[in-house]
């Protein structure tokens, strides 16, 4: 909603970066990403490891990665104009996430991803059973998963060169006039689709302009989105905790009794605490660089 506010709201075109016709071939695109190696990396191994978490799935991946590749990027402000490193972290991120997201739901039973939720209510129906022993019972199963997904990484790069030739360069000449009634529509279908809702709709207008006024006034939107995502998962959880440690009349035994409990809780406050500390003992930031 706020790119759709954006585009209604600036004046003329809606590609903001030139567009060179080397840089849209394959070499260029080659280059671009060889040129930032680490940037790629970093997002895949995050990605990768979201993935692993049950039902994180590609949008919180590439949130966190591009967030992350914004925070160690030496030119900040490039970040939202067109920067070649956004759309690495985003991507590399959420494509890493689809074969790690197999993992919690051929180990535990837990979807990893919203697609793999299908993918789980397909082997239940025809009666597989998910867990450790489907490596040993039905191994054939899942190195047709690894297989298939092999495949379809290979085969993604010529349909890739071929949409990314004609669709997206039929979508970057759109004219504002039809691009922004399509993306509007589409808005107000997925919300919809989500719970069958008109508050819903409401809901993401709302939710919308909130994230468009903030992102005016210097405000991330990505922080907001995650707390989003990630707040009916946590209450959840926190939940069935509060639940099973009334069940056991030990509270504060189920929330700090574990090793797991106090390992996470150690990397929470060390992630809020850190960074401040570092940037007020670190003589080099690159906040600090630009002003120079």
């Amino acid at each position: 909603m706020p790119v759709a506010i954006d585009l209604i709201a600036d004046a003329g075109h809606h590609l903001k970066a030139p567009l060179d016709a080397s840089r849209s071939k394959f070499m260029g695109a080659v280059k671009e990403v060889a040129a930032r190696k680490a940037n790629l990396l970093r997002s895949s191994v995050l990605g990768t490891v979201i993935g692993i978490v049950p039902a994180a799935g590609g949008a919180i991946a590439s949130l966190v990665a591009y967030a992350e590749a914004r925070r160690t990027a030496k030119l900040e402000d490039k970040f939202g104009e067109g920067d070649p490193g956004g759309i690495i972290a985003s991507e590399s991120a959420n494509n890493a996430t689809v074969g790690s997201g197999l993992v919690p739901t051929f180990v535990l039973g837990i979807p990893g991803t919203p697609p793999d939720a299908v993918i789980l209510g397909a082997m239940m129906v025809h009666g597989v059973q998910l867990g450790p022993k489907l490596f040993s019972e039905h191994s054939d199963i899942v190195y047709t998963f690894v297989a298939g997904m092999t495949v379809g990484t290979i085969l993604m790069l010529p349909i890739g060169l071929l949409i990314g030739r004609y669709i997206y360069m039929a979508v970057i000449k759109m004219p504002k006039s039809f691009l922004v009634p399509m993306v509007a529509l589409m808005l107000i279908i997925g919300a919809f689709a989500i719970q069958n809702s008109y508050s819903d709709i409401l809901i993401m207008f709302v939710l919308g302009i909130m994230a468009w006024t903030l992102g005016r006034f210097g405000f991330p939107a990505a922080p907001i989105v995650l707390g989003l995502l990630l707040g009916p998962i946590a209450e959840q959880g926190f939940a069935q905790s509060l639940m099973i440690g009334r069940a056991k009349d030990d509270i504060v035994g189920m929330f700090f009794g574990s090793g797991v409990s106090f390992f996470l809780i150690t990397c929470i406050i060390g992630a809020i605490a850190l960074p401040p500390l570092l940037r007020k003992v670190s003589p080099f930031s690159p906040r600090r660089e630009r002003h120079v």
